[in-house]
């Protein structure tokens, strides 16, 4: 007669293993040793990296900052911007923050979903689902690309399994919101990311170049300001204030 007792290996195999990413516990301390590399040189160096790659790279992320069009110097004057810097800061400070919560698969996908309601179902331009998904399936790419490693390394896979499957489960959670609820949102405040698509017109560019780059006004650098302060709060990064802002 074969004994219906699970074997204490296999228990412990099970309960190693994250119910939200699939991860299990060597894969997770794996993740969190390669951000620790991966940010050697502070956030604030690798952000400005990071969201000009993903504007190069994944698709429609690019027409976010720059008109279609227009002329590659604009998109360089941007990558100088104050403004650029600071929402590139605040996209690593919220990697960080869900890579912090990488043992904590409650927090983690409830914190995922914050990150993903404050951006889908507002206003019209705004960063919807499809683009998460589709940083989730590039960011691997990165992290090769960074780390000098082979596409099938280990950490690579890694790193494109968390991505995926938390976008995925953190969708799950959103779409089962009222409607009543998500249709508040479209005209609630603007997100964070409405702002880096203005157009230049009376903020120092030029008009009808298709340039739209950030305003660089004193109201502008204080809204992103507020912004990364919200975001050190909500995640609980008030920290990271000496260490990573110049």
């Amino acid at each position: 007669m074969t004994s219906s007792v699970t074997p204490l290996k296999q228990l412990k195999a099970q309960s190693d293993v994250c119910p939200v990413t699939g991860l299990t516990l060597r894969e997770r301390n794996l993740l969190v040793n390669s951000f620790k590399a991966l940010g050697k040189d502070g956030l604030n160096t690798v952000a400005t990296s990071l969201l000009a790659w993903s504007v190069e790279n994944i698709e429609g992320m690019r027409d976010k900052f720059v008109q279609p069009g227009a002329e590659n110097s604009c998109f360089s004057k941007l990558l100088q911007e104050e403004n650029f810097a600071a929402h590139s800061l605040v996209v690593m400070l919220s990697l960080d923050s869900l890579v912090g919560l990488v043992h904590k698969p409650d927090k983690l996908l409830a914190t995922m979903a914050d990150i993903l309601l404050s951006h889908v179902h507002r206003n019209e331009g705004a960063v919807q689902v499809e683009y998460f998904n589709r940083f989730a399936h590039k960011f691997s790419k990165y992290i090769q690309q960074q780390r000098h490693l082979d596409a099938d390394d280990e950490e690579v896979l890694v790193w494109d399994k968390f991505m995926t499957s938390l976008v995925k489960a953190a969708d799950r959670v959103i779409t089962k919101k009222s409607p009543a609820h998500l249709e508040l949102r479209v005209v609630g405040p603007r997100s964070c990311c409405t702002l880096m698509k203005r157009t230049s017109r009376g903020t120092g560019g030029t008009a009808g170049t298709g340039d739209r780059r950030p305003p660089n006004s004193p109201t502008a650098k204080l809204w992103f300001k507020v912004q990364l302060a919200w975001q050190r709060w909500a995640f609980g990064l008030g920290g990271f204030k000496d260490k990573h802002r110049e």
